[in-house]
Formats: C-alpha cells, sequence, structure tokens
C-alpha cells in the first residue's frame, strides 16, 4: 500500500521550475533534497516532535521487545528498528519520494505512526507533514527545500 501525497506550494513551484530552466541533469538536485527531508524527518523524530513542533502523544500502554517489557515509552528513534533508522528516500530526475520505502513490511509501520493504530495502542504520531490529507510544509521545510534548489542553481 502506497500513500502519494504531492507538495503543492507556490514558492517551491518556482524555485523548481527555476532550476528546470537552468540545469539539464536534475537527479543530483533531486537526490540532495531528498537527504534534506530525511534530515529534517530524523531531526523532528529525534526531539519526540511532529514536522510542526508537537510533542508526541505518549504511548497508550507499554511495547515489548526482546521477550522483555519496557516500562516506559521506546522512542521512535531507537536503534531496535524503529522508524527513525527505516526512513529513507528514492528520487529520479523530475521527482523524490520520502519515508519508509525500502522494505514491504513496512507499510503497516509508517501508517500506524502516521495515523495511528487503535489494534497496537499507538496514538497518531505524524512524521510527515501531512494534514486533512493533503502537504502541510512547515516553514523551516520549505526554507531547507528552497536552500537545496539556491545550492544547485549556484553551482
Amino acid at each position: 500500500m502506497t500513500i502519494q501525497i504531492t507538495v503543492d506550494d507556490a514558492e517551491i513551484n518556482a524555485a523548481l521550475n527555476n532550476l528546470v530552466r537552468h540545469i539539464n541533469n536534475l537527479q543530483p538536485a533531486m537526490d540532495d533534497l531528498g537527504e534534506a527531508l530525511v534530515g529534517l524527518i530524523q531531526e523532528q523524530l529525534g526531539r519526540g516532535e511532529t514536522p510542526w513542533g508537537d510533542a508526541f502523544e505518549p504511548l497508550q500502554k507499554p511495547r515489548k521487545t526482546q521477550g522483555r517489557s519496557w516500562g516506559e515509552d521506546i522512542p521512535l528513534n531507537d536503534t531496535r528498528q524503529h522508524l527513525f533508522n527505516r526512513i529513507n528516500a528514492q528520487s529520479g530526475s523530475d521527482y523524490v519520494k520520502v519515508g519508509l520505502l525500502d522494505n514491504p513490511h513496512t507499510p503497516g509501520l509508517a501508517i500506524a505512526h502516521q495515523f495511528g493504530s487503535d489494534r497496537n495502542g499507538l496514538p497518531a504520531r505524524p512524521y510527515l507533514p501531512i494534514r486533512n490529507g493533503q502537504a502541510d510544509l512547515p516553514q523551516d521545510w520549505v526554507n531547507e527545500v528552497l536552500r537545496q534548489i539556491e545550492a544547485h542553481l549556484s553551482l
């Protein structure tokens, strides 16, 4: 299952159109954009926050791992195969995809974290900037995308 959200931001679209006019091979720019977006997601996960700076709700029940019960909330940035280490980007000459993309077993994990899962007692912990079914990029994300585009225009 794949959920696709398209970013429709006038400032970003204008910058991308400018990039297209000046650069023949967009692949390096798309690669860098993907890496920057992964970094933004990992930074906010490390802080335990949504893209808009709201703290994640705590888990409703303790999690278990390796046969042991955890008495506290397991952070999303731990190294036990949770969300943080699975975020990645794929890019082409005219697109960037960011999320949990490289493992066919992770869509459920991605959806459960983004939207919550009653079955797993997991409250929604949005890690992608999606609200009401559409992209809602925080200004610092817009600024980073524009910075990446500018960097490629100045090469």
